[in-house]
């Protein structure tokens, strides 16, 4: 082939030149361009959606706080002295009302159970937590007496039941001087447990049967009988023990 007076080689001639080495260097980038578009794009969804959620998070909070203050107005109305009995359970209905709409607004808001992913961990011990404080919603609001008492339980009950235990499998001399002790404290609280409610006019338990009657006399009930029993089966063996102490010797001859 002959241009210009000059002859060319079979296959040496290539009609793109040199764009063929610039075009694909034109498609890498483009498609470099492509795959940082859709991580920005990407990046700027979860933004969006991390945004949406505090939001949502920030209003199910202001929406729980005003909530509380509901359930605890309620609470003082229902508490009011020489009310009529229809007029009180009245009241009280509305309380129950009012503490089922704070326990949606706290199982929406969520909390100590969501896992880094937001999802509702299965956590049997919190589910059980919320059943159990529909019959007291004290359990829901912080008050005062129940977070000194299940303190006072879980930092010094707890470890002297498991001590006592110990001593019982030990045969260990003071063993019913723990069984006396441990039992006798979860007495008290449990006593002063049904007694700040008494006064306070049963005003935090839901009225309905299953959860007044089962969860909060029922379960609460056996707290009262089983340490009941414990003291005093560790009195009489305490004072078994004594009386054999203080028996007269008689000394061998």
């Amino acid at each position: 082939m002959e241009v210009r007076g000059h002859i060319l080689a079979p296959g040496s001639y290539s009609p793109a030149g040199g764009s063929g080495g610039r075009l694909q260097e034109l498609r890498e980038r483009q498609r470099g361009l492509r795959q940082a578009l859709g991580l920005r794009l990407r990046e700027l969804r979860r933004l969006c959606l991390q945004e949406a959620v505090s939001r949502a998070r920030r209003e199910a909070q202001a929406q729980v706080q005003v909530q509380t203050q509901v359930l605890e107005a309620a609470r003082r109305l229902a508490a009011v002295p020489g009310l009529p009995p229809e007029q009180r359970r009245r009241r009280q209905r509305l309380q129950a009302e009012a503490a089922q709409r704070l326990r949606q607004l706290r199982a929406q808001l969520g909390g100590p159970g969501h896992d880094e992913n937001g999802s509702l961990c299965e956590l049997p011990a919190l589910e059980n937590g919320k059943e159990y404080a529909k019959a007291d919603s004290r359990y829901m609001t912080s008050d005062d007496f129940t977070v000194a008492m299940e303190t006072v339980t879980a930092w010094a009950w707890g470890p002297l039941s498991f001590l006592t235990f110990l001593a019982l499998l030990r045969q260990h001399p003071a063993r019913y001087i723990l069984q006396l002790v441990v039992s006798l404290g979860q007495l008290y609280g449990d006593i002063l447990y049904f007694a700040t409610e008494a006064l306070a006019g049963w005003t935090h338990s839901d009225p309905r049967p299953l959860y007044f009657w089962v969860y909060f006399v029922g379960l609460n009930g056996l707290w009262v009988l089983v340490p009941g029993l414990l003291l005093l089966d560790a009195g009489h063996q305490l004072a078994t023990a004594q009386r054999g102490h203080d028996r007269p010797r008689h000394k061998a001859h």
